[in-house]
């Protein structure tokens, strides 16, 4: 994940004061935004990857099971990329298909609310998992974390909140503005992710 040196308290007094007029909201409605535009980047945008081991009970591997790096959320159902057993990557399966694999040698999978369903109940060892991680949700007792972003893109999450803040007081034009200015950044952050996977 990545890490600024702005502390997430001192971003949110920040953000808080210099949106003037519209700062009337509690700090939670600010935090909460922060938080749905951190997930957002990180699961549609950013979208790195890691890897975690868990052996399934009963055909099942529950997503609270498969350990994440430190710092980051649990794992989410949506946020399962693949499944490997050793180095065979087993095959997915809609929910709805999965009863057709029943009695077929190999094994497929298939990801439900509750984690990730296997076709063969009886597998009994680990299984490799990768997915995307995703940040955690920060709450009141998080505010002294740094912010998890490029520093130079601390501004990307900033100007977001202040559309959806501006949105919420049906002020347009200033959510426009905003908004724009969260776009024409979050075009220079894909730019900026491109650049570092080509080294």
């Amino acid at each position: 994940m990545f890490t600024s040196h702005m502390r997430i308290g001192a971003f949110l007094d920040s953000l808080i004061t210099d949106m003037g007029l519209y700062n009337d909201r509690d700090r939670g409605f600010y935090r909460d935004r922060m938080n749905e535009t951190l997930t957002f980047l990180y699961t549609a945008v950013i979208r790195e990857r890691a890897e975690g081991k868990a052996t399934p009970l009963g055909g099942l591997i529950a997503c609270a099971d498969i350990p994440t790096p430190d710092g980051t959320a649990a794992v989410q159902p949506s946020d399962i990329l693949a499944v490997y057993c050793g180095s065979h990557q087993l095959r997915y399966l809609p929910p709805e298909n999965l009863h057709a694999a029943d009695g077929m040698s190999c094994c497929f999978y298939t990801v439900t609310e509750d984690g990730i369903l296997l076709s063969h109940a009886n597998t009994v060892q680990p299984l490799r998992v990768i997915f995307t991680i995703r940040p955690p949700q920060y709450g009141a007792d998080g505010e002294d974390a740094c912010l998890p972003m490029p520093e130079e893109f601390v501004p990307l999450v900033a100007a977001k909140i202040r559309g959806d803040v501006y949105r919420a007081a049906n002020e347009d034009e200033l959510s426009a503005k905003w908004l724009a200015v969260y776009n024409s950044l979050l075009s220079d952050f894909y730019d900026y992710l491109a650049a570092r996977r080509r080294r």
